[in-house]
């Protein structure tokens, strides 16, 4: 090893406090992992009871529109409005998650609701975020067998049902809540992890903004009050 090369190395050592390469600075290294110490977050990123109307704000801020509902025997008569306002046609593509077979859509006769991965002729589709951070009014969107991941971007409209329990301040805590649950008994890391910010859109080509480019032209989040 060069003289400059064990000099920079030693002072990161000192730095981070894990003094000589070796075991022990193995042990510390993974104690650390273990831990995980939060970053620094600003006070817009506080997990408290504003979390609610914080990230409902900043969704509308990012471009989604955001409904609210009581229990899920109100999401067939908010999807059914939303599709008319749009004048879109009544199909949706719903995934397989326990809250999203809860809902009644027999409510809504109109609604013809199929399941499984989305297809190319879907114009919406309906899946249940693992989170909602306020800080960016963000969705993280797990996937697995009963939520497909093509659901959050194939459709014209993607909407998210997300339970009030599950919004945070921050990423720092999303991620905390995706450990708890890949922690448990049987259940495994996901494939995929989607963080999803209003509809989508880019403004490569000449600073003019486009909406749709690489996703969902609608984007809908129905926070869940559960009962």
């Amino acid at each position: 090893m060069t003289g400059a090369r064990e000099h920079i190395l030693s002072a990161v050592r000192r730095a981070t406090g894990t003094g000589a390469a070796g075991a022990g600075a193995d042990d510390t290294v993974a104690s650390r992992l273990a831990a995980h110490a939060p970053n620094l977050r600003p006070a817009r990123a506080a997990d408290n009871a504003t979390v609610v109307s914080r990230f409902a704000e900043e969704a509308v801020r990012a471009g989604t529109d955001v409904r609210h509902a009581t229990g899920v025997d109100e999401i067939p008569a908010i999807i059914a409005a939303y599709l008319r306002e749009q004048n879109m046609p009544g199909g949706i593509r719903v995934s397989d998650d326990p809250i999203s077979t809860a809902i009644p859509w027999v409510n809504e006769p109109l609604i013809s609701v199929s399941t499984g991965a989305a297809d190319p002729g879907d114009t919406a589709s309906l899946s249940v975020a693992l989170s909602g951070i306020a800080e960016t009014g963000t969705l993280m969107m797990n996937s697995s067998p009963e939520n497909p991941t093509m659901l959050n971007y194939l459709p014209f409209l993607h909407v998210g049902v997300l339970p009030e329990s599950q919004i945070v301040g921050s990423l720092e805590s999303a991620w905390s809540i995706l450990r708890r649950q890949s922690g448990s008994e049987n259940t495994a890391m996901p494939r995929m992890i989607n963080l999803i910010t209003g509809p989508s859109r880019t403004a490569d080509i000449e600073q003019e903004l486009l909406m749709g480019a690489h996703g969902p032209q609608k984007h809908m989040v129905i926070i869940l009050k559960e009962k």
